[in-house]
């Protein structure tokens, strides 16, 4: 299972590309480059199922934009001015054995752009629920709310000497408070 947004990006580009007969052409790189860098070398510059050509390239989550390739030498140059951070990406550091993806079908870049959306699209159904314990000390009934702002209080319950759990209160939430308060009185009999 997924644990970061990386690993979600390399599960959803393996499930976009199943597998069909048209893999994306790859190849390792040979020595680190840094961000600056307009030139490295790769370990197959051309072949069927592997290797690199002019056009889009992509390491890691930055494009790069190649203008020539040496067959012979594996050495690859990258366009002057926009060879590097190509299409708004980041130009980055790469070690060697980084994979290279040859005009990549869905670089992780976009993919992360569309899971951003989605998961954008979700709010504010999408949250996290967090829970606050404190010791209820009778007469008081204003509580004060841990340093992370909370939106909404969800649920507020109290538990007897017995140990039962109890629910029979109205909420008052400190919407515009510093720090946030949570008050609960005993509802009216109805």
């Amino acid at each position: 299972m997924a644990t970061t947004a990386s690993d979600l990006i390399t599960e959803i580009g393996a499930q976009l590309h199943g597998w069909g007969s048209t893999q994306d052409r790859i190849t390792p790189l040979t020595n680190s480059i840094g961000p600056t860098d307009t030139t490295f070398t790769v370990d197959f510059a051309f072949g069927q199922a592997v290797g690199i050509t002019p056009g889009v390239i992509q390491i890691d989550s930055e494009l790069l934009y190649v203008t020539a390739v040496d067959a012979g030498t594996g050495v690859v140059t990258l366009a002057n001015g926009f060879g590097r951070g190509y299409d708004g990406t980041t130009a980055a550091s790469h070690t060697a054995g980084s994979k290279i993806v040859s005009r990549p079908k869905f670089p992780r870049v976009w993919l992360f752009k569309q899971l951003n959306e989605v998961l954008g699209s979700l709010y504010p159904d999408l949250f996290v629920a967090k829970t606050f314990t404190s010791t209820v000390t009778s007469p008081s009934n204003t509580y004060t709310l841990p340093g992370d702002v909370p939106m909404h209080v969800i649920d507020a319950q109290w538990q007897d000497v017995v140990g039962n759990w109890h629910r029979p209160m109205v909420l008052e939430q400190g919407l515009t408070a510093s720090p946030w308060t949570l008050t609960a009185s005993p509802r009216s009999p109805a």
